[in-house]
């Protein structure tokens, strides 16, 4: 009943809030166009970027420290060093990984201890990974999943290792290791790889979900403790992806995000752009130029998929029948973008650069201008839902013209951000003053619960819009 009554209250208030905010975008004409007719209308607080600071990096910083205020009265304070945070507002329930759990949450202190070196964020930081070593301690099965489940939780507790050297970090890191090990699958072509549980009637690939993000974790265990075995799984679990690879056109490749796919994905969550950070890992430490070869596929392969634009190119998410352009990293443009840029510099080839390039062009054309200032961008084209987070939301693709600016240095690019940080700032809930938080969708296409969801998570809630403002801050400390 007291939920009900929550909910209640917050829908009364975002009405209210409504009646006074709305948004207008500017007229397109062509095929790339946003329908702004009927455009979305925001849950719009309208605060003044200026109340944050004088400048960008300034109120990036403040920006930062405000979203972790609010995740600090959300946590949890538990025995022996524990802290714990609750999936949302609405959802009492305490997840594990990166894509809505302690993992992403605590990257996120871990990161803003290592940009301020501020020993307040490092120890909650530590009180996430002292829940997750905890946890670990009492359970003999995990999951191979990177985004949601034990993959991830690894691989986060191995950043606190590095950054701490406190051994119970690895020695839970390697138990998830050891069991991923014991617990892979012969493939019927070669190679291992792992079902969430048994007779699970879906085998994934990608970073998010399948072998690119189990593999990408071994990799890195692999790394830390020189245990060969470690290092050999990830390479069986590189060869079991071989038999799931599409051949596009005289020298790309890409991958079917689950076995029995028959059409190839573009994206980083389910794609060919998410399986470059595991190969990285894998040529890093082997200098096998198989992986550096693979690396250079997936290059060729992502600027074949590309379909130009009249305002530049995009990309499907993936090549099964009637898909959208989708604008955000973890299905769209944006993480495609990114992944090029990340490229460009290894290989040095112009075409990287200037896909890139041309993919900013068309994400800046799917920008709609909020009538009281900043952008923002729908989840896809004729699909009017507007997320803020880090891997789905407005944040997300602002993170791909944090990658151009980085790699050009253009003042367009900055500006960009610029604005999708304003539109962010102006849109953010204040349940204290020195408090930030947003809501996880923020357009009025239908009155359900998750329109009034306040996420805590990396993936589309504060500590990854958290994330997102350190990045501004890093890249705007030089321009005050």
């Amino acid at each position: 009943m007291e939920r009900t009554r929550s909910i209640i209250s917050i829908y009364i208030i975002v009405l209210l809030i409504q009646l006074t905010a709305s948004c207008t975008g500017s007229s397109k004409s062509d095929e790339d166009s946003v329908d702004n007719s009927n455009n979305v209308s925001f849950v719009v607080n309208n605060n003044d970027p200026v109340s944050f600071g004088n400048n960008l990096n300034e109120q990036s910083l403040i920006a930062a420290q405000y979203t972790a205020n609010w995740l600090e009265s959300m946590a949890s304070y538990g025995n022996n060093n524990t802290i714990s945070w609750p999936v949302s507002n609405l959802d009492s329930y305490v997840a594990i990984g990166y894509d809505r759990g302690i993992s992403g949450i605590g990257l996120f202190f871990l990161r803003f201890y290592q940009t301020t070196g501020d020993q307040h964020y490092l120890q909650l930081a530590m009180g996430g990974a002292n829940y997750l070593s905890q946890h670990i301690e009492g359970r003999s099965t995990f999951n191979h999943d990177w985004y949601g489940g034990y993959a991830g939780v690894g691989e986060f507790l191995l950043l606190m290792y590095e950054e701490t050297a406190d051994t119970s970090y690895l020695n839970s890191a390697v138990k998830i290791g050891d069991w991923l090990v014991n617990n892979s699958l012969a493939g019927e072509s070669g190679g291992v790889y792992w079902l969430h549980e048994p007779n699970f009637p879906k085998t994934y690939t990608g970073i998010a979900h399948g072998n690119g993000g189990a593999g990408k974790f071994l990799t890195r265990l692999y790394r830390a403790t020189q245990n060969y075995d470690y290092l050999y799984t990830s390479t069986e679990a590189y060869d079991w992806l071989q038999n799931y690879k599409v051949e596009i056109g005289t020298s790309g490749v890409a991958w079917k995000r689950l076995a029995n796919d028959n059409f190839y994905y573009n994206g980083w969550c389910s794609g060919a752009a998410g399986m470059l950070p595991f190969f990285f890992e894998l040529a890093d430490i082997t200098l096998d130029t198989k992986y550096s070869n693979e690396i250079r596929a997936i290059g060729f392969g992502l600027l074949e998929a590309s379909d130009p634009r009249s305002h530049g190119r995009a990309w499907k998410r993936d090549m099964g029948e009637g898909q959208q352009y989708y604008t955000t990293y973890c299905q769209g443009a944006a993480g495609l973008v990114d992944s090029l840029f990340s490229l460009y510099p290894m290989e040095n080839d112009q075409a990287y650069l200037d896909y890139a390039e041309e993919g900013l062009s068309w994400l800046k054309q799917e920008s709609i201008t909020h009538t009281n200032g900043g952008i923002y961008w729908p989840v896809s084209q004729g699909y009017r839902r507007v997320d803020t987070g880090y891997q789905m939301g407005v944040a997300s693709v602002a993170r791909a013209f944090i990658a151009g600016f980085k790699a050009t240095g253009k003042q367009e690019y900055l500006e960009t951000v610029r604005s999708a940080s304003e539109l962010l700032l102006r849109i953010a809930n204040r349940p204290q003053s020195n408090q930030l938080n947003w809501y996880k969708e923020v357009e009025q296409t239908s009155v359900s619960e998750t329109y009034y969801e306040i996420n805590t998570s990396w993936s589309n809630g504060a500590a990854g819009i958290g994330m997102y403002w350190l990045e501004v801050y890093e890249i705007t400390k030089d321009l005050k």
